[in-house]
């Protein structure tokens, strides 16, 4: 990894915007990883010990990233001019927000149930039940992310939000500190 490749990336992380957008990769992937390790924990009928706290693991970790976006994210909508945003952007930001502060509990909830298939009981529908909700949640937190990342996309894809104006992406743009046409 070359020095500027390290201080373009610290540079990136000084920028709210920037940060976010890197930022919600993690959880986007931790919800689909999470969803194919329930899966092949379905195949072993719940009983994997090792699987399963693997799983509960991959969830506790996109517990933790989804927070962190969600946070970083809260920074950069301070850094917004919504009074120069169309009223369908400011709904889609709206929603974007109100979806993903809360997103985490979809990974925590679907760590729980995970972990509570490894309950040894005499019941033997107990097992079974709990991967089943486990698993549900798992396609619901997936699905919850994409929505988020549906509205994300639409700020950035449709409206613009948070990205800069450079002659990268307008004609009559100043340059800026991420424009590299000098290079």
């Amino acid at each position: 990894m070359s020095l500027d490749l390290f201080s373009s990336i610290l540079e990136s992380l000084s920028d709210p915007q920037q940060k976010h957008a890197m930022m919600v990769h993690l959880p986007i992937a931790i919800s689909l990883i999470g969803v194919l390790g329930l899966l092949v924990l379905a195949c072993t009928a719940g009983r994997s010990s090792v699987l399963r706290w693997c799983c509960v693991g991959i969830y506790l970790l996109g517990t933790g990233t989804a927070y962190l976006a969600s946070e970083a994210g809260e920074h950069a909508e301070h850094t917004l001019d919504t009074t120069t945003m169309t009223q369908p952007a400011l709904e889609d930001l709206e929603k974007h927000e109100e979806m993903g502060e809360h997103v985490y509990r979809y990974f925590l909830g679907t760590a729980v149930l995970t972990a509570l298939v490894g309950i040894d009981s005499d019941k033997r529908f107990l097992r079974p039940t709990l991967l089943i909700l486990a698993l549900l949640a798992s396609l619901a937190t997936a699905v919850r992310v994409g929505e988020i990342g549906h509205y994300g996309g639409k700020l950035v894809y449709d409206y613009g939000v948070g990205v800069p104006a450079t002659p990268n992406n307008f004609k009559d743009a100043a340059p800026t500190s991420h424009d590299h046409s000098d290079d």
